[in-house]
């Protein structure tokens, strides 16, 4: 019986395909470590390749030297720095021509992000931004509008949209002036929402007004929060 078993043709073609299917098995775990380090390599890149000065990350955005994430992490991570490009100090400071190229690699970037996950609020948010900049208010509108139906419930995101929709308002429609007075809403329920709404206050006075008015039309425990906040905001201001 023994010597049949070793003359089974059935045994002895199962005994071929072993080390063929070890094979294949090591051939796929090397596949599958070269694909995870190519993956964090791309991830890294993004972080390396950001320069330490506001000049030198502007220069790096508009000549295209950070590569595009591949994580919703590190897409994060490049929006952050074209937002900081546009509002910060030095990026405020430059002439149009510059602001119009970094506008444009911005826009590019976050575009492919929405065609990527085309619920990435703040990846529409950025490419509007970028729109506003160039000058295009048809790609604006729709972008901010896709800014505010992809995340109509995040206060951080309507942190990011209030500036936005107040210093643009001649341009909304009737329906993005709806979602301007959600996101207001949206902030005065937490303490964080109301110290944003202070804060933009001192920039945009005739925000302030509206503001007052939305504010004497909440219930109590919501004007007491936002009260706190302003005399936060104030004693801060006396400290500095």
């Amino acid at each position: 019986m023994s010597g049949a078993r070793k003359n089974d043709p059935i045994q002895r073609a199962s005994s071929r395909k072993r080390p063929f299917a070890n094979q294949r098995a090591k051939v796929a775990v090397f596949l599958l470590l070269v694909l995870f380090a190519s993956t964090a390599w791309l991830e890294a890149r993004v972080f390396l390749s950001i320069p330490g000065t506001a000049g030198a990350r502007f220069n790096a955005i508009i000549h295209d030297e950070i590569p595009a994430g591949i994580s919703p992490y590190s897409q994060r991570v490049f929006l952050d720095e074209c937002v900081e490009a546009m509002d910060g100090y030095y990026g405020r400071l430059q002439p149009p021509e510059r602001r119009d190229a970094l506008a444009s690699i911005c826009e590019q970037h976050s575009l492919r992000y929405t065609a990527w996950t085309p619920t990435f609020a703040y990846a529409w948010y950025v490419a509007a931004r970028s729109a506003l900049q160039k000058g295009d208010r048809e790609q604006f509108l729709e972008r901010i509008g896709k800014a505010y139906e992809t995340a109509p419930s995040e206060g951080w995101m309507a942190a990011f949209r209030l500036p936005v929709w107040n210093e643009n308002d001649s341009a909304l429609t009737p329906e993005m002036r709806k979602h301007f007075t959600r996101d207001i809403e949206l902030l005065l329920q937490t303490k964080s929402g109301a110290v944003v709404l202070v804060r933009y206050t001192a920039r945009y006075p005739d925000l302030r007004e509206r503001l007052i008015e939305m504010v004497s039309k909440t219930p109590p425990s919501v004007q007491r929060q936002f009260l706190a906040a302003m005399r936060d905001a104030l004693e801060l201001g006396r400290k500095n």
